[in-house]
């Protein structure tokens, strides 16, 4: 109870907000103007985010910006379990991804693309932050990060993961997305996708790992029906999962008490660490990048970076923690064994220069976010567009320290960047008349000079076919009356015309050659290749410009270019018509066709065999098979053998993080032989351990059966004899030999392709 005097009670309010003014005014706010970055981003366009100061969390940029996240690890990180913390590593392989221990990861996971979307259209409004480039983790599945351009905040980066496959358990899906090594996770669902069996189970799984996550829902649309959110609350209520529903449009309500939980969370999750080997010991060297050096007994580890993460008094060591092969690992190094580097450039604002693979990149300014130990290269931060932004990775030889960010300037679409944008196509319609005065140019500039008609023909012009070989007298009576008619041929392939040809050059070279070739030999186009009415140029003006003026002519405007779009459509017509048979539907009329329309169709398909050309053969496609090592990366195995022989092989197997049954006559085996294999165990694998050929043949029958991925002779195929092999080979079956214990090391055999 507070039994203090009321002034003595204001004056200690007082003080404390004068505290937290005062560390509000220290620490970089999330996008304000006490950012570094701050400066940057407005000189290159970018708004400053409208709510960064309505949730802004000194306590968490004050942990961010002074904790070492690299030596005191989360509560859940497979090396602070002290049951199996030898072990545990290996089992739980840190992805490629999320390898940056000195980060703070997390994650967004959860079946609602909508929800994801309302949460990552969200953030600039509260920070300065930008999509990186995806990490690939599978076929179609990758991991998006989002970084923060803030002076404390890139500290952290939000992952866009993967959701659950259906055929996936939980602990598959934590030990391949590395949740044990990320500090928080978000569970997405909304209205549409709420929460199922499987992320039940998947909360539950979480909670025994000790993985903090919050649930959050949203509903799928911009309006909020108040009785839908209701109804949503009661269903996690139900299952007993607390839920956090979020509105965009009113966010004041449910952010600001998760990230006040959320900083709650993390910075007890992280406050434990190892003080016997942490005290006492000077910043100067931990938490710092080391190289190795002088190792005699592990000579390939030389040159390889680590973080120093302590010093053993009792062996006068220094504790190193560097990941080999995905596996995280402490060595117990001696002074002279390790060399360390400090980079110089970290957190600071550098201009690039002397890039020669990107010179247009040279002069931009950036801000470095980390130091990437493998490749000992600076991670640098560049602003592009407002909500776009680069991560490079450079050297320090191609950056420059600066002060000032006074040379920045927006980055613009210049001329000479922007594509140019393709030409508007007008086609024209000319009178027959007009035609005969001025001839168009041939379409194809390789197609030889031919005659006015022929050339006219080529360019697609739009002439009447059956007009061109009557009568003036007959001929301008339908021009005075209207339109003229179009032949019985080109009426039912106007019909049939569905759209624009799918394939936009060679049918027009076809069309183009059909129709010099028509011309030349002195006949008509044919009705498969008419492209219209002969439109009278009775007004002389332009018809409006509308929607379809891309694919309607133009009337009273001069031949400027052929008439691409109307040659494709004729392309079209006159393959349908050769298909379906032109012949056959004059028969079926009644008539015969008309002298002048067969002598076009030979001549058009005369030219289309000239330019036709030939189709080349698809070259076949080899089948897949599993490698060696793809065989060797599964997980699910049935190891055949006696009790004595394969007790080793299944302890190392289960150490590399497989599933394994085992097939024998002893007590403990789960199959006493491989023909009483089931299909629901889903074994992937048969190894046998006992060099015995004649049940490697036996087994045959069963892999077969099951349909399983191979089979894997232990320690080698050449104490199982040649008759073992031919017999798995004339069946098809794969067969490898491998050594068990050397060919599969603990935490490397997730992370290679299955396939060749």
């Amino acid at each position: 109870l507070d039994q203090t005097s009321p002034s003595r009670r204001t004056s200690q309010r007082a003080g404390r907000a004068c505290v937290w003014h005062g560390a509000r005014a220290r620490f970089a706010k999330m996008g304000s103007a006490d950012s570094k970055c701050a400066e940057l981003l407005e000189r290159m366009g970018w708004e400053r985010p409208e709510l960064a100061d309505d949730f802004f969390n000194s306590g968490l940029s004050e942990y961010l910006q002074y904790q070492n996240l690299e030596v005191v690890l989360p509560r859940h990180a497979p090396q602070c379990d002290l049951s199996m913390a030898d072990r545990k590593p290996s089992m739980y392989p840190r992805p490629a991804f999320c390898w940056e221990g000195y980060k703070m990861h997390l994650a967004l996971i959860g079946p609602s693309t909508a929800c994801r979307n309302q949460f990552t259209a969200f953030l600039p409004k509260i920070a300065d932050v930008f999509k990186g480039p995806p990490s690939r983790l599978g076929p179609g599945r990758e991991a998006v990060p989002h970084y923060f351009i803030d002076d404390v905040l890139h500290r952290l980066v939000l992952w866009e993961l993967p959701e659950v496959n259906w055929k996936q358990s939980c602990e598959d899906y934590i030990r391949e997305l590395g949740l044990l090594y990320i500090d928080c996770v978000f569970m997405l669902f909304s209205d549409k996708y709420k929460v199922t069996d499987i992320y039940s189970k998947m909360c539950v799984a979480m909670a025994l790992h000790g993985i903090p996550f919050f649930v959050i829902c949203t509903m799928s649309g911009d309006v909020i029906d108040e009785k839908n959110w209701r109804m949503l609350q009661c269903d996690f209520q139900r299952k007993d999962i607390q839920v956090r529903m979020f509105n965009p449009h009113q966010p004041h309500d449910m952010l600001g008490t998760l990230i006040a939980d959320f900083f709650k969370e993390v910075s007890w999750n992280r406050s434990s660490s190892d003080k016997e080997i942490t005290k006492d010991l000077s910043d100067d060297i931990l938490g710092q990048t080391v190289r190795l050096k002088n190792l005699e007994k592990k000579p390939e580890l030389n040159g390889r970076v680590g973080v120093c993460i302590g010093f053993a008094k009792e062996q006068s060591r220094y504790r190193v923690r560097i990941i080999n092969g995905g596996v995280e690992t402490d060595l117990a190094l001696k002074q002279d064994c390790i060399s360390i580097l400090k980079p110089k450039l970290l957190g600071c604002m550098v201009r690039i220069h002397g890039l020669e693979s990107r010179p247009e990149l040279n002069g931009r300014f950036g801000f470095v976010d980390a130091f990437l130990r493998d490749s000992e290269r600076y991670r640098v931060f560049v602003p592009d567009r407002p909500g776009r932004a680069m991560a490079l990775a450079l050297k320090s030889a191609n950056l420059e320290q600066v002060t000032s960010v006074a040379g920045a300037r927006p980055i613009t679409e210049d001329a000479s960047d922007a594509k140019p944008a393709p030409p508007r196509r007008t086609p024209e319609v000319a009178s027959g008349k007009a035609a005969a005065k001025a001839p168009a140019a041939p379409a194809n500039p390789a197609m030889p000079k031919v005659a006015p008609k022929a050339a006219a023909a080529a360019s697609g012009g739009h002439l009447d076919p059956p007009a061109r070989d009557k009568p003036a007298s007959k001929a301008a009576a339908p021009a005075a009356a209207g339109p003229a008619e179009a032949p019985p041929a080109a009426a039912s392939a106007a019909k049939s015309w569905r759209g624009p040809a799918a394939t936009p050059t060679s049918p027009s070279v076809k069309a183009e050659a059909a129709g010099a070739a028509a011309a030349s030999a002195g006949s008509p186009v044919s009705a498969s290749q008419w492209q219209g009415p002969s439109t009278p140029a009775s007004g002389g003006g332009p018809v409006d410009d509308d929607d379809m003026a891309d694919f309607l002519p133009k009337l009273g405007a001069k031949d400027e270019e052929p008439d691409d779009l109307m040659a494709r459509i004729s392309a079209a017509d006159a393959e349908e018509d050769e298909a379906e048979g032109r012949d056959r539907r004059h028969e079926d009329n009644g008539r015969r066709a008309p002298a002048w329309e067969e002598e076009a169709s030979a001549a058009a398909a005369g030219a289309e065999a000239e330019v036709q050309e030939p189709e080349e053969e698809e070259p076949s496609v080899p089948r897949l098979r599993l490698s060696r090592e793809g065989l060797l990366s599964l997980r699910v195995w049935a190891v055949v053998g006696s009790s004595d022989a394969t007790e080793e092989v299944v302890d190392h197997l289960m150490d590399s993080g497989k599933t394994v049954f085992t097939v024998g006559s002893g007590r403990d085996a789960h199959f006493a032989s491989p023909g009483v294999l089931r299909e629901d165990a889903n074994i992937e694998v048969l190894a046998f351990v006992d060099a015995d050929g004649a049940a490697a043949q036996e087994a045959v029958a069963t892999v077969l059966r099951l349909a399983l991925k191979g089979v894997v002779l232990h320690p080698g195929t050449e104490a199982f004899g040649a008759q073992a092999l031919q017999r798995c080979r004339d069946n098809d079956v794969l067969v490898h030999g491998a050594d068990v214990f050397s060919d599969i090391v603990p935490g490397t055999a997730l992370a290679v392709a299955p396939l060749d």
